[in-house]
């Protein structure tokens, strides 16, 4: 009776753990166009639990709570920015346009570097509108600063 136990505990973890996003230390995104104001970028340091947004000559920071960080874990997840990793695509016919670079480190060592200017990999509309919809929400509320270079 206790092996059997012991077995269905094991089975049951190794179940919950493989449904589990992976814990997320790093994640740089950031986006530009051809207007200044395009050109934002916002990024989270796990070992600090701080996201920074960032834009010409003003930040904002915000210190991440638990449920904030388990969800952007999850977004990665759901997302699937991992499948980005390699993207480097660019359109070199357009001269005003926009362009994004994304940098992720996970906990178990993956990492995600891609960019791109007018070419981007699939789903990025709808990743860039979820992070933005997220970042903007762990943000609310953080004063705006003068960057001090």
């Amino acid at each position: 009776m206790k092996k059997f136990l012991l077995s269905a505990v094991l089975l049951l973890w190794s179940a919950v753990s493989a449904g589990a996003a992976e814990g997320v230390e790093s994640f740089f995104f950031s986006t530009n166009g051809s207007s200044v104001d395009h050109c934002i970028s916002y990024d989270f340091d796990r070992a600090k639990m701080m996201l920074v947004w960032t834009a010409p000559n003003v930040m904002r920071e915000a210190k991440v709570s638990p449920a904030q960080y388990a969800r952007l874990c999850s977004l990665a997840d759901e997302l699937g920015l991992k499948a980005w990793n390699g993207f480097h695509g660019t359109n070199p016919n357009v001269l005003d346009g926009d362009g994004f670079g994304v940098h992720i480190v996970f906990a178990g060592g993956d990492k995600v570097d891609a960019s791109g200017y007018m070419e981007f990999p699939q789903g990025y509309r709808m990743a860039k509108n979820a992070l933005f919809s997220f970042f903007e929400g762990v943000l609310k509320g953080a004063p705006i600063k003068n960057k001090r270079y």
